[in-house]
């Protein structure tokens, strides 16, 4: 019985691997999106059995490197804040745009990014003070609509005599 052509391909690849190894290498350095392509469908259909895979090797990793973990987080942060530079159009500043203290080793004024939570627009460079404060004045808002009123006004008397001294 006469062998079909896939049986001959098939017995070929069998007897050639390194041949084969070789061809697959030069295809995939020539098309890299396919791979990519490939692998990104392969993780979608597979995430629900990858990602426990996955957090598993992490933590195993994290163990056996801590040094590199912390390297790892500082290239995260690094990268986080150059986004956050590049978003908001200006370097993080050294000083709360709300309160006007600055961020030193002694009092931890952690300068931070305010943002809308809702829309992701970025508000200003404040101190971690005064985030927390902008969210229980929030809510504050919410239960009385009057508080934002004085708070209003309060605030505009404060930028009108920071102008009257400039």
């Amino acid at each position: 019985m006469a062998k079909t052509p896939y049986e001959v391909v098939k017995e070929w690849r069998l007897k050639n691997k390194d041949k084969v190894r070789e061809q697959g290498k030069r295809y995939r350095a020539k098309h890299p999106e396919t791979r990519a392509r490939a692998t990104k469908k392969y993780r979608l259909l597979h995430r629900d059995e990858l990602l426990p895979k996955e957090a598993q090797l992490a933590r195993e990793r994290r163990k056996r490197d801590p040094e590199g973990q912390r390297r790892r987080n500082l290239m995260y942060q690094e990268r986080k804040r150059a986004e956050q530079e590049r978003l908001a159009g200006r370097p993080r500043p050294h000083i709360c745009e709300i309160c006007g203290e600055y961020q030193d080793g002694r009092r931890q004024r952690n300068i931070v990014w305010d943002h809308d939570h809702l829309t992701g627009r970025f508000r200003g460079w404040i101190c971690d003070r005064c985030n927390k404060t902008l969210v229980k004045f929030v809510e504050s808002i919410k239960l009385s609509p009057s508080a934002a009123e004085r708070i209003k006004a309060r605030a505009n008397q404060v930028l009108n005599a920071g102008r009257k001294k400039g």
